[in-house]
C-alpha cells in the first residue's frame, strides 16, 4: 500500500497517514531517475540518512509523528533537503 501512495498527490499521502507536511514536496519532475524509498516512523533518521548517503540516487520521504526526531533528523550534517 506504501506503493499506492506514492501515487497520491502529494499533499494527500501524509493526510492519510496523518502527518503533517514541514515543507512542500518535490514534484514529480525533481525526483525522475530518482530511486523513491518512503519509511514511515523515521525517528532521528538512523535508517534513511546512511540510506542516503550509500546511494547517490535515492530520495527518501522520511516521515515520523514526532516533530523532536524530525528536528534531530534536519539538525544533522547529513541531512539535505532536496534528498
Amino acid at each position: 500500500w506504501v506503493t499506492g501512495l506514492l501515487r497520491l498527490s502529494p499533499p494527500l499521502a501524509p493526510a492519510i497517514l496523518g502527518l503533517k507536511l514541514l515543507s512542500a514536496p518535490p514534484s514529480r519532475h525533481t525526483l525522475q531517475g530518482m530511486e523513491v524509498v518512503v519509511e514511515v516512523g523515521c525517528g532521528v533518521g538512523n535508517t534513511a540518512l546512511p540510506l542516503l548517503r550509500a546511494n547517490p540516487s535515492l530520495f527518501a520521504f522520511a516521515l515520523d509523528p514526532s516533530p523532536a526526531a524530525i528536528a534531530i533528523l534536519r539538525a544533522s550534517p547529513d541531512y539535505l533537503p532536496s534528498r
